[in-house]
C-alpha cells in the first residue's frame, strides 16, 4: 500500500500510548460545554481537541466498513516523545481520551495524523500548539 500524506499546519507536538475504548456517540461540544479548540475531518474520521484537560475525541463519520484512526505525538523533553493512537469503528461511533490517561505537555507542538484503515486511505497531517 502506498502511503499518501496530506498536510496542514496549526502548530503542535506528539502523544503516546494506544487508546481503544467503547464507542460512544459524537459530541458537538467538549465536556463542560463550550466549543472544541480544534476540529479536523478527513477520510471518514473527525478528530476534535479541547486543549484544557487534554480532551481528544475521534469519531467514525463514514459508513464505509473501515475504522477511523488518529495518531498524535509530541515531545516531552529533548529527545523524548510521547504518543497516543485512537481507533474507532462504526459510522457515528466515537472514542475519547483526556488528561486522566495522558498528559500533553503545555507549550509543545502536537503532530496529528488522521486517516481510516482502508487500503486507499490518505493521511491528513496537522499540528497544533498545546498552549492551554
Amino acid at each position: 500500500m502506498n502511503r499518501k500524506i496530506l498536510g496542514i499546519s496549526a502548530g503542535a507536538a506528539a502523544i503516546g500510548g494506544l487508546m481503544l475504548a467503547t464507542p460512544a456517540s459524537a459530541s458537538t461540544s467538549p465536556p463542560g460545554g463550550g466549543t472544541w479548540d480544534h476540529v479536523w475531518t478527513h477520510d471518514g474520521a473527525t478528530l476534535s481537541v479541547e486543549e484544557h484537560g487534554d480532551v481528544i475525541q475521534l469519531c467514525d463519520t463514514a459508513a464505509d466498513g473501515y475504522s477511523a484512526k488518529a495518531y498524535l505525538v509530541w515531545n516531552v523533553s529533548p529527545g523524548v516523545a510521547d504518543s497516543m493512537t485512537l481507533t474507532v469503528a462504526g459510522n457515528g461511533n466515537c472514542v475519547g481520551s483526556d488528561a486522566s490517561t495522558h498528559d500533553i505537555t503545555e507549550g509543545k507542538t502536537v503532530n496529528v495524523y488522521i486517516s481510516n484503515t482502508g487500503p486507499d486511505s490518505t493521511e491528513l497531517y496537522v499540528t497544533y500548539l498545546n498552549d492551554n
